[in-house]
């Protein structure tokens, strides 16, 4: 019964996220009934018949922080990027259709991200206060976190 529940919790997981089965199968160029199989050893815990590179996804999905681009992210620097060196132009096509509603502008910028760890610092900064403004009432040191991303915001005329 607990495997069952664990079963549940995986594939809850990928609804939250909003990922679906056939698209994730097709991400990891595996056919959808090998997925289901990985999914169900993996939540039995029989780790040993599973890629590593499955029980790494399937690890980082368990992080209640993460959304469905940190995924696709994960994805496209840890499996497809190892398994299968693509070109930026298919790189970009496949980001391209991840990204729903279309976006150019997170199309461009997730393909920079994949291109430079230049930004690596702000990305966890960017993720802390994401974080943060999740919350109802962030604590003090919380809201002197997110005063540099308030300042960038009133430097482009926005407002968080």
């Amino acid at each position: 019964m607990q495997e069952k529940t664990q079963d549940i919790n995986l594939r809850t997981k990928l609804r939250e996220l909003e990922i679906k089965i056939m698209d994730l199968s097709e991400f990891l160029e595996i056919s959808r009934p090998t997925l289901y199989k990985m999914i169900e050893l993996y939540q039995k815990r029989e780790l040993e018949k599973i890629p590593s590179y499955l029980i790494a996804l399937f690890d980082y999905m368990q992080n209640p922080y993460i959304n469905k681009n940190n995924v696709i992210q994960y994805i496209v620097q840890n499996i497809i990027r190892v398994k299968n060196p693509l070109d930026r132009t298919q790189q970009r096509e496949m980001i391209k259709n991840l990204i729903f509603p279309p976006n150019s502008t997170k199309e461009e910028f997730i393909t920079m991200v994949l291109h430079t760890n230049r930004f690596d610092e702000i990305l966890g900064y960017l993720l802390t206060c994401n974080e943060i403004l999740k919350k109802d009432i962030p604590t003090m040191q919380e809201r002197e976190t997110l005063t540099p991303l308030e300042n960038l915001y009133r430097a482009l005329g926005k407002i968080i």
